[in-house]
């Protein structure tokens, strides 16, 4: 046998043990200036977007949350109406001081008739008190 042919049969033994098969696996692959430039860019344009979800959300969620406290005080306010059967509202009242009875009443009069709100009673020392008018105690200078 020649020494070609043995060679040859030695490589035709060798390719026999050896199976060859093409795997994809996962490598750390050193990126191009190119490819760094574009996953730079992907990663500003992705933070801008979280951070305009972010901001929708909080704002969503903070106007949701408004909403509902403010409807939770409105429908407690209309419970406390229901259960009770009154409401508390500014009306006009007038006071009618009885210098000569020293009594004063307090009269709603929104309604017509006017209705007397607080019965007579005794003025406290400070109501008695009469009033000065504003044209007294403005300060004049000469």
């Amino acid at each position: 046998m020649a020494k070609g042919t043995i060679q040859q049969a030695a490589e035709q033994q060798r390719d026999l043990n050896i199976i060859e098969t093409t795997v994809k696996r996962m490598l750390l692959v050193e990126l191009s200036p190119e490819e760094r430039a574009e996953a730079e860019k992907e990663c500003a344009r992705l933070t801008v977007e979280i951070d305009d979800i972010e901001n929708d959300k909080k704002w969503a969620n903070g106007d949701w949350n408004a909403a509902l406290k403010s409807l939770r005080i409105s429908r407690s306010e209309a419970a406390k109406q229901w259960r009770n059967g009154v409401q508390e509202r500014l009306v006009d009242c007038k006071i009618v001081k009885d210098f000569t009875h020293n009594t004063i009443e307090v009269w709603r009069t929104d309604i017509d008739p006017d209705m007397c709100i607080e019965i007579p009673r005794a003025m406290t020392a400070e109501e008695s008190q009469t009033e000065i008018p504003e044209s007294a105690t403005e300060d004049k200078v000469d």
